[in-house]
């Protein structure tokens, strides 16, 4: 069974041989914990499944209205284009504007007078410069690393990272992404899998499931009200939970705390997949650790944490004499040297690929 986040830090502080918090407070233990899970992400990865989209709408300008982008054929601007400040690139004259508003299927106000009648458009991700793009920014401070990318699901591909959060993917064609039906015959394949890897988690919550409360698991929602919690329970930002009848993975991007109720207002990502109905059970990870790591685990806190302690007593003169820092620094390091050697002996070889643009 997996220790929850109160049996880890006993388990460490064992290791220390520290009763109660004599020589480690719990903030320095908590704070080492939070650490170490990092650090032990570049061993052992956490990876978890992010859908980004591809987007790629083109047409013409049929108006040239000031501050407009106008277009009566193709239908297709969405409510939701000014929420994800999509990119308006007018290709007849090279200049771009952002999405501000949404007036209709035909009409976006954008935030410059950059369309001519007759002018082409393409449409591109929040601060992309073409189709190719997706951006990750929103999510990038949850993450460690990208462990690997597929466009369409199953056909991994190459990329390269253009600026912060902005990821151009190595494929040598993009279909237009419109989805009117009213317009195109068939749907287009816009998913994007972005496997990521993310610092480790042992959450501090007591209480692991909850339910969607009534009328708050909408499709594409990015918060959701929770109940049936612990009174006053903390949710960490970088957590993770499930919803039943859901495939994705979703990771809290903000910390909250369930009121005395027991109901909490959480945000996440990626949106829901799909609507979640009232008393769906929602589903907190207690941790990503397997079991046959957590001891490896607790024995590079203890180490961290006795290297840190050690220049507290640089000129102490203790019960333990005047080589206390030594001691602390020297079991530290020592125990260090064995748990990193186990850790890297363990770990899987990364290998660098190719992957076809087709």
């Amino acid at each position: 069974m997996l220790r929850d986040y109160q049996a880890m830090t006993t388990l460490v502080v064992t290791k220390l041989q520290s009763a109660g918090t004599a020589d480690y407070s719990v903030a320095e233990v908590d704070y080492q914990i939070e650490e170490s899970l990092k650090e032990f992400s570049n061993y052992k990865s956490h990876i978890v499944m992010l859908p980004f989209k591809i987007e790629s709408r083109y047409g013409t300008d049929v108006t040239g209205t000031a501050d407009k982008l106008t277009d009566l054929v193709k239908l297709q601007f969405l409510a939701v284009d000014a929420t994800n400040e999509k990119v308006v690139h007018n290709t007849t004259d090279n200049t771009w504007a952002v999405v501000t508003a949404h007036t209709s299927t035909s009409v976006l106000g954008i935030s410059d007078d950059i369309m001519n009648a007759g002018d082409a458009y393409e449409i591109y991700n929040k601060k992309c410069t073409n189709k190719r793009q997706i951006y990750i920014g929103d999510i990038l401070p949850q993450i460690s690393n990208i462990e690997s990318i597929e466009y369409p699901l199953g056909a991994k591909r190459n990329w390269k990272v253009c600026h912060e959060g902005v990821i151009e993917i190595d494929v040598s064609e993009v279909a237009d992404s419109n989805a009117n039906t009213a317009v195109v015959s068939a749907l287009p394949n816009v998913n994007v899998w972005v496997r990521v890897l993310r610092p480790h988690i042992l959450a501090q919550m007591t209480d692991w499931v909850g339910a969607i409360s009534a009328t708050s698991g909408v499709k594409a929602a990015t918060t959701v009200s929770v109940v049936s919690l612990a009174a006053s329970a903390s949710i960490e930002s970088g957590g993770e939970f499930t919803v039943a009848t859901h495939r994705q993975n979703y990771i809290i991007t903000s910390s909250a705390t369930a009121n005395s109720a027991g109901v909490a207002a959480i945000s996440f990502y990626p949106p829901f997949e799909a609507a979640a109905a009232a008393g769906a059970v929602v589903t907190f990870t207690k941790s990503t650790l397997k079991p046959n790591e957590e001891e490896v685990f607790a024995d590079l806190v203890a180490a961290r944490l006795s290297i840190n302690k050690s220049p507290k007593y640089f000129n102490a003169i203790s019960l333990g004499g005047g080589v206390v820092y030594q001691n602390f620094l020297t079991w530290g390091e020592r125990r260090l040297g064995e748990t990193l050697s186990k850790l890297r002996s363990q770990s899987t070889p990364k290998v660098k690929e190719r992957y076809p643009r087709d």
